[in-house]
């Protein structure tokens, strides 16, 4: 079937056939070193099933940055609760505005933590009507989880927050 498809070629190609045909077996060469190239990249390590990225252990700290537009003396504490990932247990502490705290157990700091590792932290503002939001974090490194105010006009209202990798 081969053969045949190579005769049609040459008749084709009946002036400067030559070039074509050549111009094929070049290319059967050329799929050839990339077949090679591509089975000697992955024996060395280039394919499989690795995620190619590797987490960071890490430790998580909380600060309490809390601020409400014209209202300077506003200055609440919260409450920082999150579930130890190894035993699944609850602990639970708090954070004074202006400071800044490592996850801890009783205090004692949880970290460093093994990179990858996923923490769910709930965290309430203490005043009358006490938000909560849960916040789930991946370790890669350490983080900061920058609590800095609260989202008072809606119903039922949330903690703003954003994280700081400090690798």
């Amino acid at each position: 079937q081969h053969a045949g498809l190579w005769i049609r070629l040459s008749r084709f190609e009946s002036s400067g056939g030559s070039h074509r045909l050549r111009g094929c077996v070049m290319s059967k060469s050329l799929w050839i070193w990339t077949g090679t190239l591509a089975v000697f990249l992955w024996s060395c390590g280039g394919g499989g099933t690795s995620t190619g990225h590797h987490h960071d252990e890490g430790r998580i700290y909380i600060s309490n940055e809390i601020k409400r537009e014209g209202a300077p003396d506003y200055k609440p504490d919260i409450r920082v609760k999150f579930q130890e990932p190894e035993t699944g247990i609850t602990y639970e502490f708090t954070v004074k505005h202006g400071e800044q705290k490592e996850l801890n157990k009783d205090g004692t700091p949880l970290g460093p933590l093994p990179g990858g590792t996923e923490v769910k932290i709930w965290i309430t503002v203490i005043r009358l009507n006490e938000p909560t939001t849960e916040i789930k974090v991946k370790v890669d490194g350490s983080l900061i989880v920058h609590i800095t105010g609260e989202t008072a006009t809606y119903v039922p209202s949330k903690v703003i927050y954003n994280l700081e990798y400090l690798n």
